[in-house]
């Protein structure tokens, strides 16, 4: 039997980090701090702290008294207690967010590569409308041809029903004849 020793563990354990205040007053702090700033007030520097959600929860600053957020499994849109703050965050990140840089345009075609260029494109809705006109053709003759047989199927419908009516009425006739000949007795 091998006999199982437990090793002791001689290297100190990683002490966790403990920060001042709950989750949500660290949240509470992210929220008021951003809604205080303006987009014109965003430094590049300090866009890189905040620049996501993310980079926000990491974000560490003793100028606005926020503290890192230890917790990635409750830092979420979807958590049932913080996804609301969560929320709210990622519409003030998204509030100051810097704006694109300018397109600026290119310089223009020359006009004998604008006018084949338009040629082409008028090509190509030309065909685009032929196909479109034999989809129209092709679809209103079917269109006619199962009004036609809708048509034609109705008034056998009329046929039919007439016949059915003519037929019980002849079979109630026929009841009643046999009615009054149920009276007589068969003569052999």
């Amino acid at each position: 039997m091998i006999k199982r020793t437990r090793r002791i563990r001689t290297a100190e354990r990683k002490k966790r980090r403990v920060f001042e205040g709950s989750m949500e007053q660290r949240l509470r702090s992210r929220i008021d701090v951003l809604e205080q700033l303006k987009p014109e007030d965003i430094t590049p520097e300090l866009w890189e702290k905040m620049g996501s959600l993310e980079a926000v929860r990491n974000w560490e600053s003793q100028e606005y008294g926020i503290q890192p957020i230890g917790s990635k499994k409750k830092y979420t849109t979807i958590d049932a207690d913080f996804g609301g703050m969560v929320v709210l965050l990622q519409r003030e990140i998204n509030r100051l967010r810097p704006p694109p840089a300018s397109v600026t345009p290119g310089p223009r075609k020359p006009l004998a590569v604008q006018l084949v260029e338009s040629k082409l494109a008028r090509e190509v809705l030309a065909t685009r409308l032929g196909v479109a006109k034999k989809d129209r053709r092709r679809l209103s003759q079917e269109l006619g041809k199962k009004t036609k047989t809708a048509r034609a199927q109705e008034k056998l419908i009329e046929h039919y029903e007439q016949k059915i009516d003519a037929l019980s009425q002849e079979n109630r006739n026929l009841k009643t004849r046999l009615l009054a000949f149920e009276g007589f007795k068969a003569v052999q």
